[in-house]
C-alpha cells in the first residue's frame, strides 16, 4: 500500500480587497503599539555601540578627549543613531497578509546634532 501526499493548494496567504481597506484604513492614524525603541537616550555607550556595531570609527562618536576639541564640545550621535529611537522607521510597522515588509527610505531633516545625553521622542 503506498501513500500519496498532497500538495497543499494554498501554501501562502492572499492579498485580498479585505487586506487592502484594512491597511488603506490606518492611512493617517497614529502608531502606537509597537516595539520600544533600542534607545531613548544618547548615552555615550549607545552611541557607541551603535557606531562600531556599523563599523564606524569616527572619533567624534566615540573619542570624549577629541570630541571636546571639536565645535560640539563633546561626544556627537552619528546621524543614523536616530534609526536606533524608532523601530518604525525601519519597517515594525505591520502590512498585508502574505507581503514582505519592505523598508524603502527615509528622508531626514537634521535642524541640529544628537548630542550626548539627550532624549528623544518619537510618533509615527
Amino acid at each position: 500500500m503506498s501513500t500519496v501526499l498532497e500538495k497543499p493548494t494554498n501554501r501562502f496567504p492572499k492579498i485580498t480587497e479585505q487586506g487592502l481597506d484594512d491597511l488603506r484604513s490606518r492611512i493617517g492614524v497614529p502608531i502606537c503599539d509597537t516595539i520600544e525603541p533600542w534607545n531613548y537616550e544618547a548615552t555615550r555607550d549607545a552611541i557607541r555601540h551603535y557606531a562600531h556595531g556599523i563599523g564606524d570609527d569616527n572619533p567624534l562618536w566615540s573619542d570624549p578627549a577629541y570630541a571636546e576639541e571639536t565645535k560640539f564640545g563633546g561626544i556627537v550621535a552619528l546621524p543614523s543613531f536616530l534609526f536606533t529611537t524608532s523601530r518604525i522607521v525601519s519597517g515594525y510597522c505591520g502590512g498585508l497578509s502574505g507581503g514582505h515588509a519592505m523598508w524603502a527610505g527615509a528622508d531626514w531633516t537634521w535642524h541640529k546634532p544628537v548630542l550626548r545625553n539627550d532624549v528623544m521622542t518619537t510618533e509615527a
